[in-house]
Protein backbone atom coordinates (compact mmCIF):
# COMPACT_ATOMS: atom_id res chain seq x y z
CA UNK A 1 0.00 0.00 0.00
CA UNK A 2 1.08 3.53 -1.00
CA UNK A 3 -0.63 5.51 1.19
CA UNK A 4 -4.38 5.53 2.52
CA UNK A 5 -6.74 7.96 3.71
CA UNK A 6 -9.66 8.02 6.33
CA UNK A 7 -13.17 9.62 5.61
CA UNK A 8 -16.11 9.87 8.14
CA UNK A 9 -18.21 7.09 6.35
CA UNK A 10 -17.76 4.24 3.79
CA UNK A 11 -16.96 4.73 0.42
CA UNK A 12 -19.36 2.63 -1.57
CA UNK A 13 -18.26 4.50 -5.30
CA UNK A 14 -15.36 4.72 -7.61
CA UNK A 15 -13.26 7.27 -7.66
CA UNK A 16 -12.40 9.15 -10.62
CA UNK A 17 -8.79 10.00 -11.47
CA UNK A 18 -8.25 13.54 -13.91
CA UNK A 19 -5.37 13.74 -15.97
CA UNK A 20 -3.76 15.71 -13.39
CA UNK A 21 -4.04 12.81 -11.06
CA UNK A 22 -6.24 14.24 -8.65
CA UNK A 23 -8.16 11.71 -7.50
CA UNK A 24 -12.12 12.07 -6.60
CA UNK A 25 -14.54 10.17 -4.68
CA UNK A 26 -17.77 10.44 -2.28
CA UNK A 27 -18.27 9.12 1.25
CA UNK A 28 -21.51 8.73 2.89
CA UNK A 29 -20.50 11.08 5.10
CA UNK A 30 -22.35 13.68 3.01
CA UNK A 31 -18.46 15.30 1.19
CA UNK A 32 -17.05 14.65 -2.04
CA UNK A 33 -13.04 14.28 -1.59
CA UNK A 34 -10.12 15.04 -3.42
CA UNK A 35 -6.70 13.74 -2.97
CA UNK A 36 -3.25 14.75 -4.43
CA UNK A 37 -1.09 11.20 -5.95
CA UNK A 38 0.56 11.49 -3.02
CA UNK A 39 -2.58 11.05 -0.88
CA UNK A 40 -2.83 14.91 0.57
CA UNK A 41 -6.21 16.33 0.61
CA UNK A 42 -6.49 18.94 -1.75
CA UNK A 43 -9.91 19.65 -0.61
CA UNK A 44 -13.48 18.45 0.40
CA UNK A 45 -16.78 20.05 -0.35
CA UNK A 46 -19.83 19.08 2.27
CA UNK A 47 -22.68 18.32 0.52
CA UNK A 48 -25.14 18.03 3.30
CA UNK A 49 -26.36 15.02 2.11
CA UNK A 50 -25.78 11.19 1.67
CA UNK A 51 -23.53 11.16 -1.38
CA UNK A 52 -22.89 7.68 -2.61
CA UNK A 53 -22.51 8.19 -6.56
CA UNK A 54 -19.36 8.08 -8.42
CA UNK A 55 -17.92 11.69 -9.58
CA UNK A 56 -17.45 12.10 -13.42
CA UNK A 57 -15.04 14.73 -14.48
CA UNK A 58 -16.09 17.09 -17.47
CA UNK A 59 -13.54 17.90 -20.09
CA UNK A 60 -13.46 21.16 -19.03
CA UNK A 61 -12.27 19.32 -15.31
CA UNK A 62 -15.36 20.54 -13.72
CA UNK A 63 -16.40 17.41 -11.21
CA UNK A 64 -20.11 16.02 -11.57
CA UNK A 65 -21.37 14.32 -8.50
CA UNK A 66 -25.11 13.55 -7.63
CA UNK A 67 -26.45 14.20 -4.23
CA UNK A 68 -29.83 13.07 -3.28
CA UNK A 69 -32.06 14.36 -6.53
CA UNK A 70 -29.17 16.74 -7.20
CA UNK A 71 -26.26 17.12 -9.53
CA UNK A 72 -23.67 19.43 -8.28
CA UNK A 73 -20.65 21.13 -10.09
CA UNK A 74 -17.59 21.29 -8.52
CA UNK A 75 -14.60 23.14 -9.83
CA UNK A 76 -11.11 21.67 -9.99
CA UNK A 77 -10.35 24.08 -6.92
CA UNK A 78 -13.00 22.99 -4.80
CA UNK A 79 -15.25 25.54 -5.26
CA UNK A 80 -19.75 25.03 -5.81
CA UNK A 81 -19.96 26.12 -9.23
CA UNK A 82 -23.55 25.15 -9.52
CA UNK A 83 -26.57 22.47 -8.19
CA UNK A 84 -29.08 21.54 -10.23
CA UNK A 85 -32.27 20.04 -9.19
CA UNK A 86 -34.40 17.17 -10.44
CA UNK A 87 -37.62 17.25 -11.76
CA UNK A 88 -39.05 13.94 -10.43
Amino acid sequence: MKWEYAVGGPIISSPAISQEEMIYFTSVDGSCYALNSDGKLAWRVRTGGITESSPVIGLDGIVYVAVNKQLWAITPDGKKKWIGMSKT
